[in-house]
């Protein structure tokens, strides 16, 4: 199976269209990526949508943020409920 076709199966099952903009950022093999845009461009969705492919392929993930409360309200919180769409984590929240 090819990554674009594993990445479509995966975001099919947590109901996420990426944008023509973002399939690039997801197949991006770079191990390192930095996204920019303006004011609800998508950064964080892209940000922990790319994490959870990650962690699915049991890659080291590292959400960075300049307070630990503004990661988990985005990112973390994000990638949670992919988890638990993914049926790979319990419902009882963090």
């Amino acid at each position: 199976m090819s990554k674009e076709s594993y990445i479509q199966k995966v975001f099919e099952k947590i109901e996420h269209n990426p944008t023509v903009a973002q399939w690039p950022i997801h197949l991006s093999e770079k191990r390192i990526k930095l996204v920019a845009g303006g004011w609800q461009a998508g950064k964080s969705t892209v940000a922990a949508k790319d994490g959870l492919l990650n962690a699915l392929l049991a890659k080291l993930v590292w959400i960075v943020a300049p307070t630990y409360n503004i990661a988990r309200v985005s990112e973390f919180k994000y990638m949670m409920e992919d988890f638990q769409k993914l049926g790979i984590l319990n419902k009882s929240g963090f």
